[in-house]
């Protein structure tokens, strides 16, 4: 008779056989490539600024609107505009005064190119042919891609200003 608590060889086998069988379900229950999970349209939600001592602020306000396309070729376009931008004064987009035009760059961010995926760390970089910031044509902007139900969010690089560093933050779901 066996003490109490002692195991069989096969209590023992068929416990490592119910464990690798577990682990081949967990590793089958893979997450889809990143690309699959992307190309197409994207709707904004929200954009935000995190800052560096903890803020939240939203630099395009409530209501923004925007689209990231991505296409199979590894093409993309983003645009973001803020909604409430005051009309101009002239029905002639090239004759708004200097502070109509210095409102429209503060609440519009435009850019196209290529992109590359990382599926190990979950990234996206965007490769800018021209963006509407000048200085940043030619530049790549990495992005960390989270995935929350049916919405992405993408979480950019650490971004320099006059009051300090933030973090973009843009969150998207499919167009309906």
């Amino acid at each position: 008779m066996k003490a109490p608590g002692t195991f069989t060889l096969t209590a023992l086998v068929s416990l490592v056989w119910v464990a690798v069988a577990a682990g081949v379900a967990v590793a089958q229950e893979k997450v889809p490539p990143l690309k699959q999970q992307l190309v197409g349209s994207w709707t904004l939600v929200d954009v935000y600024f995190g800052w560096q001592d903890g803020r939240r602020t939203q630099p395009y306000g409530p209501n923004v609107k925007g689209r990231l396309v991505l296409d199979q070729n590894g093409l993309f376009g983003f645009q973001v505009i803020g909604a409430n931008r005051p009309k101009f004064k002239s029905s002639n987009r090239r004759e708004g005064t200097p502070e109509e035009n210095a409102t429209v760059v503060r609440m519009t961010e435009s850019f196209f190119g290529t992109y590359s995926l990382n599926d190990a760390d979950q990234t996206i970089t965007l490769h800018l042919d021209r963006a509407m910031f000048p200085n940043w044509d030619g530049s790549d902007r990495k992005y960390r891609v989270v995935f929350q139900g049916g919405e992405m969010l993408t979480v950019g690089p650490p971004t320099p200003s006059a009051t300090g560093s933030y973090i973009p933050n843009q969150l998207w779901k499919r167009p309906n």
